[in-house]
């Protein structure tokens, strides 16, 4: 498995959070998960120092998947599209180096507008 670029002290911000949830969670692997109570929304990881990637992996629990995902840092990175899966997912962009890393989420899978995120890695 690939090395988590994710430094400790990173920050992460999110417009809304289901009661019960951790936005924090979704830095570590364990088997709690953060949930969007509706879209669009987004994920901003913030950085204690710049890190360089060219990879992001993301494990969503299936049936409240995002229907795409916008990745930027400075400038628009990529456009991903995740599988309505529960498994782990990783998409490609451009190496670059970042202080943050903003994941719009402008749709879901679920009839709900629900997203729930168990894991998010930044890969080299």
């Amino acid at each position: 498995m690939d090395q988590d670029l994710i430094p400790a002290g990173t920050t992460v911000h999110v417009p809304h959070t289901l009661v019960g949830t951790r936005r924090l969670s979704m830095l570590n692997d364990d088997d709690a998960g953060w949930t969007s109570t509706s879209t669009p929304t987004w994920i901003n990881l913030r950085f204690p120092a710049p890190i360089t990637a060219s990879r992001i992996a993301i494990t969503f629990h299936g049936g409240f998947v995002a229907t795409s995902i916008i990745l930027s840092a400075s400038k628009k990175l990529a456009k991903v599209f995740p599988e309505d899966v529960n498994r782990r997912q990783v998409f490609q962009f451009p190496k670059t180096e970042m202080e943050t890393l903003k994941l719009e989420m402008p749709g879901s899978t679920d009839n709900q507008g629900r997203i729930t995120v168990y894991r998010v890695e930044v890969l080299e």
